[in-house]
């Protein structure tokens, strides 16, 4: 025995480690840590040898300074273009009889050797976007400025001098200091701040007669370990189409504003002001009219002061009072009541269809108008609401008349993902599996609602409810499609919609006749005023709130870091912006050139290959190429049938949906860009037959 107590040739642990597999993998890995390590410390004693002797040969001032052997040396390991750069000499005008200046004395150098203002300011641009973009941290972003201001001290003549910290580049202002409001924070950026500073840092922007503002107020969590949430109010122009939403004021706390008054205290101030006064930009005076408030229902009922979603009288457009189903769900299947109008809001003419004790702040505004100036959006009410339910009732119940069986939710899933294939690039995202239904995204219920829904839904539900979801289905897609919108339309949607209600009562039970299934009659009248669906849907409102989100890089003044970040996005989102671009265009790509148009792209790609001529025919891209100096596709026409896809509540072709047979013999033919109308979505029904259905935003008119 040892005197450890172990037999004799027993290894201890660091012996018996040392012969085993991971040692000898560790072993391998520090090797190449070490290796690793080595090469980089080469590179950057090559990169500093370059840099001493292009340092020397500048100093040189002499009748033989060449300028591109100091590029050249700079940028041996790189094939730059001498022409390219900014510093010139000409060697031409050297002679040996010059004065060489000593180092006392000032130097000044030729115009061509000096950087140029633009070059310097487009240089701090980029630098500003990829702090923005990338969510760099402050000492990331003093890192960069620092290894420029090596270039800057080591070449004065050359390079002008970058600031020390980021926070100068950013030139984000100073607000003043967060004022409370209970239980949180709240910092107002202004309304005339921002919309002056949007048309002062985009000086080619058209300043229109008068300012047409949309405002969107709705609350977004910032951490999931906490209930803190940021609640902004956020601004878009209207009649400017490239806008896109900016914060004007944001609160801060771990719950939202307790007393709406307080919150929108500074908001309804400025905008009493501007209202009355106007606002001027450039010298030239501007009217300023509010056209909508565009929030979700639990938003509305907080800053209107009205009682929510499941009172007795919460229906914001009509007087009808709900009725309580099982002691819990707030119904309202009755016929429609009398219609709430501006002036009955104003003189409370339904006092229980307000909050107790409680008068909207935004009733100060002048020429407001509480009832037709907050339209119904789209995007809570019709997907999250009433198509997310729909969904739910199919494959949540089980043994009632209108569930799918679980074979068929199975088939119904795996349908969904092989679709997935046939999408264009213009869906963000693809359809995925019911099982992820708790977890799908409005953009992709929207594409279930407008493009898969028909097609997916007429094997896999009984006939009964399949035309009765239709009719939901194509009275959503009359008030959505720019093409297809109309007062005709609208009045044969308001029909279809008057159908869907009540008897979505008598197939499903009168319990599903929640707020949101009944506001879906006053949907229409709002799309009457405001127009297609889309023009007053909080799609773009949503979609900046991840970018305040993404502006919180820590969690020690949030309010302090989203104002800065949006501060400097307000401007640069329309120099961003690609302006006088003629479409459409062709772009060469290594495998399939593209044909760009303004809303959609055409690729030989299957799932961004179909397109509708002016003619009317359907035509399949295969190649994407020039002939005789002129831009154009080859392509193969598809043949149209006869047969209607569906004919309930109205034919298919109506809405310009065509049954496409593939077998039959097709022709190629060279067709010019400019005979494209629209692009089409093409997915497999019963084969050969193929459905073809097309996208709501890719018109060119």
């Amino acid at each position: 025995m040892n005197k450890g107590g172990r037999p004799k040739g027993f290894l201890t642990k660091p012996e018996k480690y040392q012969y085993s597999k991971a040692y000898l993998r560790k072993v391998r890995s520090l090797q190449k840590k070490r290796d690793k390590e080595e090469e980089a410390k080469r590179v950057a004693e090559e990169e500093a040898r370059k840099l001493r002797d292009a340092h020397n040969i500048y100093l040189n001032r002499t009748t033989n300074f060449n300028s591109e052997e100091v590029l050249g040396i700079l940028n041996e390991d790189d094939n730059m273009n001498v022409e390219d750069q900014q510093l010139v000499v000409d060697e031409n005008n050297v002679s040996g009889d010059e004065h060489v200046p000593t180092d006392d004395e000032d130097i000044e150098l030729e115009p061509e050797l000096l950087i140029e203002e633009s070059l310097y300011d487009n240089a701090l641009r980029e630098l500003k976007d990829l702090y923005i973009d990338t969510r760099m941290t402050r000492k990331q972003g003093n890192g960069i400025l620092n290894i420029l201001r090596l270039f800057s001290t080591k070449y004065p003549q050359v390079f002008r001098p970058f600031p020390k910290d980021i926070r100068t580049v950013m030139k984000a202002p100073t607000y003043s200091k967060a004022k409370v409001v209970e239980p949180g924070t709240y910092i107002h950026t202004g309304v005339e701040a921002c919309i002056d500073r949007i048309f002062t840092t985009n000086p080619h922007l058209p300043i229109p007669e008068q300012l047409v503002l949309d405002f969107n107020i709705d609350g977004l969590p910032i951490a999931k370990s906490s209930s803190s949430s940021v609640w902004p109010i956020q601004c878009r122009i209207y009649n400017i189409p490239t806008c896109k939403p900016f914060v004007v004021g944001i609160y801060h706390g771990m719950s939202k504003p307790k007393n709406m008054h307080e919150y929108l205290h500074d908001f309804v101030d400025e905008m009493k002001r501007l209202v009355d006064e106007g606002i001027i930009i450039n010298d030239k005076s501007l009217l300023v009219k509010i056209r909508a408030f565009i929030c979700d229902a639990p938003a509305r009922a907080s800053i209107k002061c009205i009682k929510g979603h499941s009172g007795y009288f919460s229906c914001e457009k009509c007087k009808q009072e709900g009725e309580k189903e099982r002691g819990t769900t707030m119904i309202f299947d009755k016929k429609t009541d009398e219609l709430r109008t501006d002036e009955g809001f104003k003189n409370k003419d339904q006092i229980e269809h307000h909050t107790p004790g409680l008068t909207s702040p935004l009733l100060q505004i002048p020429k407001i108008k509480m009832v037709t100036r907050f339209p119904l959006d789209y995007m809570h009410l019709v997907l999250l609401g009433i198509q997310k339910r729909m969904l739910r009732l199919w494959i949540n119940f089980k043994k009632k008349p209108w569930s799918m069986t679980p074979t068929n939710i199975k088939l119904c899933s795996e349908k969904l993902v092989f679709l997935s294939q046939y999408i264009p690039s213009e869906f963000s995202r693809k359809p995925r599996s019911l099982d992820e239904l708790p977890r799908w995204k409005c953009t992709e219920l929207r594409l279930f609602l407008f493009y898969l829904s028909p097609i997916i839904l007429k094997e896999f539900i009984k006939p009964d409810y399949y035309e009765h979801y239709m009719t939901f289905q194509v009275a959503m897609t009359l008030l959505a499609r720019e093409d297809l919108f109309c007062d005709d339309n609208i009045e044969l949607a308001q029909n279809l919609i008057n159908i869907f209600v009540p008897r979505l009562a008598y197939l499903y039970g009168r319990e599903q006749i929640v707020y949101n299934v009944h506001s879906l009659l006053h949907l229409p009248a709002d799309a009457k005023k405001f127009g297609v669906l889309d023009n007053f849907s909080a799609f773009p409102y949503e979609n900046n709130l991840q970018e305040v989100k993404k502006s919180i890089k820590g969690y020690t003044k949030p309010l302090e870091q989203i104002v800065r970040i949006q501060y400097y996005r307000l401007g640069n989102e329309f120099q961003k912006a690609k302006v006088n671009i003629k479409y459409p265009q062709l772009v060469e790509c290594r495998i399939n050139n593209k044909a760009v148009f303004k809303n959609f792209t055409l690729s030989a790609n299957t799932r961004d290959s179909i397109a509708m001529l002016k003619n009317g025919e359907l035509v399949k891209v295969l190649n994407v190429l020039k002939k005789q100096g002129e831009d154009c596709i080859l392509g193969e026409i598809l043949n149209k049938t006869d047969e209607e896809f569906f004919i309930k509540p109205c034919a298919a072709t109506v809405l310009d949906i065509f049954v496409i047979d593939m077998s039959l013999p097709t022709r190629r033919q060279y067709i010019s860009l400019s005979s494209i109308k629209i692009k089409y979505l093409l997915l497999p029904f019963v084969e050969p037959k193929w459905v073809a259905i097309p996208l709501m935003h890719a018109h060119l008119s």
